[in-house]
């Protein structure tokens, strides 16, 4: 009887190790695996500010480029009043 009980707190004894020991590995794991995620996102996120980067570059070279072509039609255009003025002389 005295041995089965000795038996008994010894696989207790072991189980609570291999039980520390699994979750010591699991929350190992899970670090492990959040940090790689977190490289990956910051990663990611830095790509994503580049891509929003150049297209806020690419709205304002059109926006730029649409005004002088608007500036350049308005100054071939002769207004009606200066050409009304040009043809009484």
């Amino acid at each position: 009887m005295k041995a089965r009980v000795n038996h008994l707190e010894e696989t207790r004894i072991k189980t609570s190790h291999f039980y520390e020991h699994l979750k010591k590995k699991f929350m190992s794991d899970q670090q492990k695996k959040i940090s790689r995620w977190k490289k990956e996102s910051d990663k990611f996120g830095k790509i994503l500010e580049l891509i929003n980067q150049r297209t806020k570059n690419l709205v304002i070279a059109s926006a730029s480029l649409t005004m002088r072509k608007s500036q350049e039609g308005s100054q071939k255009t002769i207004p009606k009043k200066e050409a009304t003025v040009m043809f009484e002389k």
